[in-house]
């Protein structure tokens, strides 16, 4: 029993909960995460953990040892997140017609936690391909300039090129080691065609080799136009990085990118897409986008679902920090992270 670990919150559970609530939400843990079933690279970890906080939490007399230890201890048990729920219609008449519903729900952290910066584990794959030269290319290089002066020592950083083929020009940097980076980056030179997906694997790669469980582990997108053919390949690779635990957030520049293909690159991978409109756009949004990475206060933030009979969830959008289309699947939306700073608001 390790009282620093907070049991019921590896459940899901408050510490009000009772035995019946514990064993339900460990099964439904168990099989989510369990190996047989669960490709995640920390899917092994993560059963471990679970396995623990039930076994704790479901004996009566380990239970009370482990909330009389955290409460000696100091340790809280208070809740880490704020909810906010709003609702178009208190109630709705009895009628045989469909009706429609609107619930707006505000996530933000709880007022007495205190926010860590996580390290990040970044990789900024570009779109080096012809139409990208000249103003595009140089703002780009500014921006990730700013990225690696940003960089704090806990921190990796790695660039990766594309155009018909992918290039790594920076492999996992780190804060205290700057010295080359700025020449391999004034080395990048535009040339070729768009294909996405040689530059979205060989960033994944990248952080998949240094991926942590306590960081933020994220691949940036920049691109200016459409992929020649392998969309759908490109979306199964951005399902399988959110499964190990990557976000894939994409940024169009000008205005022949592929808009749709973007949003679903990212809402698949739990990241967000933006559209910048010049060049000039380009260090102040990524600089923005990286801080935003840099104040998550909780990651794969999800909402489970409960319908009563004859209730369906039509649409769902993220609202705030970013405007995005949500995709359930089955009883749950992945909302993404939480940053400290800005409240996590979803339509339903």
């Amino acid at each position: 029993m390790e009282i620093e670990k907070d049991y019921y919150a590896i459940l899901g559970v408050g510490p009000a909960a009772t035995g019946e609530e514990i064993k339900k939400a460990f099964r439904a843990l168990a099989r989510r995460y369990h190996p047989d079933v669960s490709d995640a690279p920390d899917a092994v970890e993560r059963f471990q953990e679970i396995q623990e906080a039930y076994e704790v939490l479901s004996d009566e007399a380990r239970r009370k040892a482990y909330d009389r230890a955290r409460a000696e201890a100091g340790l809280s048990d208070q809740a880490i997140l704020a909810w906010e729920l709003t609702v178009s219609r208190q109630s709705l008449p009895a009628i045989p017609e469909e009706q429609i519903l609107y619930l707006m729900v505000e996530i933000s952290p709880a007022a007495a936690m205190e926010a860590k910066r996580l390290p990040l584990n970044l990789c900024l794959v570009i779109d080096r391909s012809t139409s990208m030269q000249g103003e595009r290319l140089n703002q780009v290089k500014a921006a990730a300039y700013q990225i690696i002066e940003d960089l704090r020592e806990s921190d990796t950083f790695s660039v990766v090129t594309f155009s018909d083929r992918a290039e790594v020009v920076l492999s996992g940097l780190r804060g205290s080691d700057k010295t080359l980076a700025r020449a391999r980056l004034n080395a990048i030179r535009a040339s070729g065609g768009t294909e996405i997906l040689k530059g979205l694997e060989a960033g994944v790669e990248q952080v998949r080799k240094r991926k942590r469980l306590r960081a933020v582990n994220h691949i940036i997108l920049l691109t200016d136009g459409h992929t020649y053919g392998d969309e759908e390949a490109c979306l199964a690779l951005a399902v399988e990085a959110r499964n190990q635990g990557i976000g894939i957030s994409a940024m169009g520049i000008g205005e022949d990118w592929n808009d749709q293909f973007l949003d679903l690159l990212a809402t698949k991978s739990g990241g967000v897409s933006a559209y910048v409109d010049s060049a000039a756009q380009v260090r102040t949004l990524l600089r923005k986008r990286v801080q935003g990475l840099g104040s998550i206060y909780a990651q794969d933030i999800q909402l489970l679902l409960r319908f009563a009979a004859n209730v369906r969830l039509e649409s769902a959008y993220k609202v705030s920090p970013y405007i995005i289309r949500l995709e359930p699947s089955q009883d749950r939306i992945s909302l993404g992270p939480l940053e400290a700073t800005s409240p996590l608001s979803a339509l339903l």
